[in-house]
């Protein structure tokens, strides 16, 4: 019959395959909590000032 493709037990994903997914994956993440956090910013009770503040005091500092 006709040959079959790899099996995925003994196929070895190339690089490239493997980053695009990735880059992909990442980018559905950071679109999703971007659209989520307009959102939520839409419909908070406080003002966005009022978060900005709160994040501030978590004293994070900054990126070097």
């Amino acid at each position: 019959g006709r040959p079959q493709s790899p099996h995925l037990s003994i196929y070895s994903p190339q690089l490239t395959a493997v980053l695009s997914i990735t880059h992909r994956a990442t980018g559905m993440a950071l679109a999703f909590y971007t659209i989520a956090f307009g959102l939520t910013a839409a419909v908070a009770p406080e003002s966005i000032s009022d978060y900005i503040d709160a994040v501030e005091c978590m004293d994070l500092g900054a990126p070097a």
